[in-house]
């Protein structure tokens, strides 16, 4: 046998050993599909570990500035953090069934009295749906510490913008005012 042929042979053994250490899912062996033999179950408290929460879907960011404006990156970094943050909180809001609780982020108390007390934007066939989407939001920084953020929704019948004016406040970005609300 070459020595190739020996390589080759000992990387197969070796992935086909290192799946048979793994059991099936669903917790049992192999054999306990065919009948026979004895039930080999994983420990629960594995199977109940919560999920590390899913990073938020890459929504496109286009930023615009007054020229010569300049923000600290680690201004920015925070400023996408509270857009993203509010435009997907947003949309999950608008679209969820009403019966659902879902909290829009990265908003100021005014703004958060405004929603709690007005109906959503779209029109009432498409509540409950989830079918919106954000296809991408816009900054426009106006100041180092103000601007408008427009949400661009996207719900399979049309498309949208929602507006909304925001503020560095207590070291915090957050949206103070929805424009067409």
């Amino acid at each position: 046998m070459t020595r190739l042929s020996l390589i080759l042979v000992l990387v197969l053994a070796l992935a086909g050993g290192g799946c048979a250490l793994e059991p099936p899912q669903g917790g049992s062996s192999s054999q306990d599909e065919r009948g026979g033999g004895r039930s080999t179950q994983t420990d629960p408290s594995q199977s109940r570990r919560p999920k590390a929460p899913a990073p938020p879907p890459a929504v496109p960011i286009r930023f615009a500035a007054t020229p010569g404006l300049q923000v600290a990156k680690g201004q920015r970094v925070q400023l996408e953090q509270a857009v993203r943050r509010f435009g997907l909180s947003l949309t999950r809001w608008l679209y969820a069934p009403r019966r659902e609780r879902v909290r829009v982020e990265a908003i100021g108390p005014a703004v958060r009295r405004e929603l709690a007390s007005s109906s959503p934007y779209i029109p009432a066939d498409q509540r409950g749906s989830q079918e919106g989407r954000v296809q991408g939001l816009e900054v426009a920084l106006q100041s180092s510490a103000s601007g408008v953020v427009t949400v661009v929704i996207n719900d399979l019948r049309t498309s949208y913008r929602i507006p909304a004016n925001f503020e560095r406040r207590a070291g915090r970005w957050q949206v103070i005012e929805l424009r067409n609300h």
